[in-house]
């Protein structure tokens, strides 16, 4: 996929409909920035309201394709339900952005549970049962694709990050 395109459709949801999650901000914003202009339809997700309904109206406005803004917390199980459920009832979704998630910097013996447990519920859980909702849907329509958004920190683990590398890991077999 070609993020360097800069041609308008007129159709709107020409490629179908992204979801994001993590837009309103950083990666997640580039990445539903330079999909609204491949003409695709978006589902933003973030906890921000104010700043997905801003950037909402910015990619209706100069794109002309579909923006549906929608506030959710993934590191609860609420909000990843929630977002998880569009892939069953939506079929129009082609593409899931799994962006969304945080860090913290410290001393893994100082650090308090309940941040490395969100933490982890946000940068992998989420991110799983993201991917699985998604897959499914995908393999029953013979259609879509997922980008999962990494860190290099999960190569390169870092004193002060431990935990965070520990969720950005990968390895390939």
């Amino acid at each position: 996929m070609s993020f360097h395109s800069d041609r308008k459709y007129t159709q709107a949801g020409t490629r179908g409909t992204a979801v994001v999650t993590g837009a309103s901000a950083g990666l997640g914003r580039m990445f539903a920035e330079r999909l609204a202009a491949q003409g695709y339809n978006l589902i933003m997700v973030a906890r921000r309201a104010s700043k997905l309904e801003e950037l909402a109206l910015e990619l209706r406005k100069q794109y002309e394709v579909a923006v549906e803004p929608i506030a959710a917390d993934l590191a609860t199980s609420e909000g990843v339900d929630r977002i998880a459920e569009y892939f069953s009832v939506r079929d129009d979704i082609t593409l899931l952005v799994n962006n969304a998630g945080t860090s913290t910097l410290g001393n893994v013996s100082e650090s308090k549970p309940d941040a490395a447990a969100a933490m982890i519920n946000l940068n992998v859980v989420a991110l799983t049962r993201l991917c699985v909702a998604a897959l499914v849907a995908f393999r029953s329509r013979d259609r879509g694709a997922i980008i999962n958004v990494g860190s290099v920190l999960g190569f390169h683990s870092l004193p002060i990050s431990s935990v965070y590398s520990g969720t950005k890991a990968t390895r390939n077999n």
